[in-house]
């Protein structure tokens, strides 16, 4: 077990169109092949699993826009639209033993409170706008020194 500590949970979109889609992808039980055991030497099966072992108060999800094209040797972004839900609940399985336990008196929620999103084709040139909750519940759109009101559905 190796715990590595996290301010912002990067999340590969390459092949979904959710947000849950990408957060079963990440927590996902990995299988490895041809594993070299440290204790024989040998090879075996083995796999591999993140969990969480400390939920944050506020947690940042990064989605990977941009990927490393390998036929053309280039970098270039994912466009597809992903959903996401305004109400996060964390699944059992995304969580370690101990956090599964607690999960039944404080299910770990996270409740969405802004966006930020880039326009543009590629990594080199583009414009970063942002969505934010105020705290009466409504949104807000921020582009650069502009801002104006907004609905959800926006």
């Amino acid at each position: 077990v190796t715990f590595q500590p996290f301010f912002v949970l990067n999340l590969d979109i390459s092949s979904g169109f959710t947000l849950e889609e990408a957060l079963n992808n990440f927590f996902k039980v990995q299988e490895i092949e041809d594993y070299t055991d440290s204790e024989t030497g040998g090879k075996v099966r083995a796999q591999h699993k993140q969990t969480m072992d400390k939920v944050p108060n506020i947690m940042v999800i990064h989605l990977k826009r941009f990927i490393y094209d390998f036929q053309f040797m280039t970098i270039k972004k994912l466009t597809q639209t992903i959903k996401y839900p305004e109400q996060l609940t964390l699944k059992p399985d995304f969580l370690s033993g101990h956090l599964q336990l607690k999960r039944k008196e404080n299910p770990y929620k996270f409740g969405l409170i802004s966006v930020i999103i880039h326009h543009g084709w590629n990594v080199e040139k583009g414009h970063y706008v942002s969505f934010c909750k105020d705290d009466l519940g409504k949104w807000i759109h921020y582009d650069d020194k502009t801002w104006r009101n907004i609905s959800k559905e926006d």
